[in-house]
Order: structure tokens, then C-alpha cells, then sequence
């Protein structure tokens, strides 16, 4: 199978591949085609996606975490206060 795909213009990268680039999982990745959150295609049993989705996922996840650490901090220092 290959590692990447022109479909409608468009460059999708194996699942295999964003393991390799990304660190994902493939099960992950799929979950996250299945949820619709990436921009993704099904080709016979296995899934592909564009880059820049999986780079767009990436720094919503980056953001979610530093909301998330800034919000732990806040609660930690009104403790300490």
C-alpha cells in the first residue's frame, strides 16, 4: 500500500505515515477519522488523511493543554494564597 495518495486535489498521507511523522497511533488516527475530526479517506481497509489536518489537530491539542495547565496553576496558587 502506499504512503500517500492524490485524491481531489488533495495529498493524503497514510495512517502508517502520520505514525512515523506525527507519533500517532493508527488505531488513534482512525479514531479520530471515525469522530470526523480530521479531513480523512478510507481506501479499502485503511485510512488516510491530509497533513494539514493532522497538523491542525495537533495545535488545537497543544492549545487545549495549555489552557488546561494555565487553569491548574490558577487553582493551585489561590490554594497556596
Amino acid at each position: 500500500m502506499k504512503d500517500s495518495l492524490d485524491i481531489q486535489g488533495k495529498k493524503y498521507i497514510s495512517a502508517k505515515r502520520v505514525k512515523q511523522l506525527f507519533g500517532y497511533s493508527s488505531d488513534y488516527v482512525g479514531q479520530l477519522c471515525r469522530s470526523e475530526k480530521l479531513d480523512c479517506r478510507m481506501v479499502g481497509r485503511s485510512w488516510f488523511v491530509t497533513e494539514q489536518s493532522i497538523i491542525a489537530h495537533k495545535a488545537i491539542v497543544a492549545d487545549s493543554q495549555k489552557e488546561k495547565n494555565n487553569e491548574k496553576r490558577k487553582v493551585i496558587k489561590s490554594k497556596i494564597s
